[in-house]
């Protein structure tokens, strides 16, 4: 009688730990479906401002969605040569091949910014941001 007691007690336990086992797989499956990040409304709206024709939309969305996360890594290697919050007086006053280093990071960077606003907004968690309290005040 005592070894039949501990015995159904492991038996229910292991019952119940798949039960809620179970319930577990099902939020996860319920996750998984997400919205696509061109749902948004607010995505949406942007998408109607810059683009009006429906199917140069859907291609817009293709390319955008299709750039390799590489970028990631090229823009920060473009933010360590230009620095956005310094103005242009810091350019000029360097070197000739830093400068022309320097510009082609800023034409870089304007360039994606303008063109690929959607994969950064897509990607805009993966970006590290830094508080500058000192606007561009700097002095060389």
């Amino acid at each position: 009688m005592k070894k039949w007691l501990p015995i159904s007690l492991v038996v229910f336990l292991i019952l119940t730990t798949s039960c809620s086992l179970k319930n577990n797989n099902r939020e996860k499956i319920i996750n998984k479906k997400e919205l696509k990040f061109y749902d948004n409304k607010n995505i949406k709206k942007l998408l109607n401002l810059y683009l009006k024709d429906h199917q140069q939309k859907q291609l817009y969305t293709l390319k955008q969605e299709n750039i390799s996360n590489a970028m990631i890594n090229d823009l920060k290697f473009v933010l360590t040569f230009y620095i956005p919050f310094i103005s242009n007086r810091s350019i000029e006053s360097v070197t000739t091949h830093y400068q022309q280093v320097a510009l082609k990071a800023k034409h870089t960077l304007s360039k994606t910014l303008i063109n690929d606003w959607y994969w950064v907004l897509k990607h805009i968690n993966q970006f590290d941001f830094n508080f500058n309290p000192y606007d561009d005040k700097y002095k060389h």
